[in-house]
């Protein structure tokens, strides 16, 4: 397995995983609106990301970030392999990276409020999503010293 940037190669099986993984970990929004998305996440949001890279495995990607500079924009993992460390290096990489990390998550999000959180980020404000409506927090995460 290992962490590397993504080609063109693999825009399908990051948004089937986007796709997936953002119904499973946000039943507070109705599915429709993501599936309603998926043509922006390929034709707007991938392509604006300045890094893009998809954790790989011998039975094929099972995660990927994206980043804006320093904003982490995504990171999801597929629902069948969440729980094994994938996000924790996923995340790591990405903080590496950008050296500093910026994020939005959904409040009702708890699952990824606290992931985020153990990975010693913390909350700097709380924003209304425009597109949702639903509460998130805006979350900041430096580089581990030394």
């Amino acid at each position: 397995m290992s962490i590397r940037p993504a080609t063109r190669r693999d825009t399908e099986a990051i948004l089937d995983i986007w796709l997936e993984a953002s119904i499973a970990a946000h039943s507070f929004i109705d599915a429709a609106f993501w599936r309603d998305n998926i043509e922006a996440m390929r034709t707007v949001y991938l392509p604006s990301a300045t890094t893009v890279c998809v954790y790989d495995t011998p039975q094929g990607i099972t995660g990927f970030y994206a980043l804006h500079k320093r904003h982490l924009a995504a990171l999801f993992v597929a629902p069948r392999r969440q729980r094994n460390g994938t996000g924790r290096c996923l995340f790591a990489h990405a903080l590496r990276q950008a050296g500093g990390l910026t994020l939005n998550v959904y409040a009702e999000n708890r699952q990824a409020c606290d992931f985020y959180l153990a990975q010693g980020c913390t909350i700097a404000a709380r924003n209304t999503d425009p597109h949702t409506g639903r509460a998130e927090y805006i979350m900041t995460c430096a580089p581990a010293e030394g």
